[in-house]
């Protein structure tokens, strides 16, 4: 059985790490001491389809699986675990139990 990443899963990997490195690393001691909700910076992960990583493209999401998805959790911990958990709530919990329990009109949005 073959574990290596995808490519897809390796590019990624990458771009959130790069995100990571850029938005949220710089910032998250002073985010941590002001106790400030980062909503600058949750808009730009949803920008880059971080809250859709596993979701159906028809969906909105980026139709690709859980290994990516906890990729990029990984990667967005290393700045701030915070980010990580935001991440990982928004999708697996709210994302994925509407795509698999929702109606078809509460996909679409």
């Amino acid at each position: 059985m073959n574990f290596d990443l995808t490519k897809e899963q390796k590019m990624i990997r990458d771009e959130v790490r790069n995100f990571t490195k850029k938005e949220i690393t710089p910032r998250a001691e002073a985010l941590e001491q002001s106790g400030e909700y980062p909503y600058d910076i949750y808009a730009k992960m949803a920008e880059l389809g971080l809250m859709g990583i596993p979701i159906a493209e028809a969906y909105g999401g980026m139709g690709s699986d859980w290994v990516s998805l906890h990729l990029a959790i990984e990667e967005v911990s290393r700045g701030d675990l915070t980010f990580g958990a935001m991440l990982d709530v928004t999708t697996s919990v709210v994302a994925q139990e509407l795509e698999v329990f929702g109606t078809e009109e509460q996909k679409q949005k």
